[in-house]
């Protein structure tokens, strides 16, 4: 028999560990879903380039020069980011394009200027449906998916002490 106080301590460290795990594995899903899935429109890069991963507070910084045309760079550094997160703490993920306004809310000239274009309804035709809205509308799939796959690898807890 071991220590009833310890063998609360190492269950609810093994539910905090999970607890994180569930979080960290959902932020990186819905920074994928914007990165990737939502079609980040991508001409120079620099948009993607510019997605900033921050703790605590949001990074709205920008440069011109900050490009990935293919995100990898910038999906490593958003992971770097994921990994440091800790329980309670508020992770965002944002961007500073002085354009992000028009690729999120559709604001290009509606028609397009010259009659065709890289936008249709207003949107780039690479995200015709937004950016960020789109994928933060998954994040409660997102979250339930990532916890029914941990709770299918499962956590038992076994009380042997307790006695009074």
């Amino acid at each position: 028999m071991g220590d009833f106080g310890q063998q609360v301590k190492d269950v609810m460290d093994a539910y905090k560990a999970r607890l994180l795990a569930v979080a960290q594995s959902s932020i990186s899903d819905l920074t994928d879903e914007v990165l990737f899935m939502a079609r980040t429109p991508v001409d120079t890069g620099a948009f993607l380039g510019n997605m900033n991963a921050s703790i605590g507070s949001p990074d709205s910084s920008f440069s011109q020069g900050k490009t990935d045309p293919d995100g990898d760079r910038t999906r490593s550094a958003i992971q770097q980011t994921i990994m440091a997160v800790a329980l309670g703490d508020v992770f965002y993920l944002t961007n500073g394009a002085p354009y992000g306004p028009v690729l999120e809310y559709g604001l290009y000239p509606n028609p397009p200027k010259g009659g065709t274009g890289k936008t249709t309804g207003g949107f780039s035709t690479q995200a015709p449906a937004n950016v960020f809205r789109v994928s933060v509308a998954k994040w409660d799939e997102i979250v339930k998916k990532n916890a029914q796959g941990l709770n299918a690898s499962g956590l038992t807890a076994t009380f042997t002490g307790g006695k009074k």
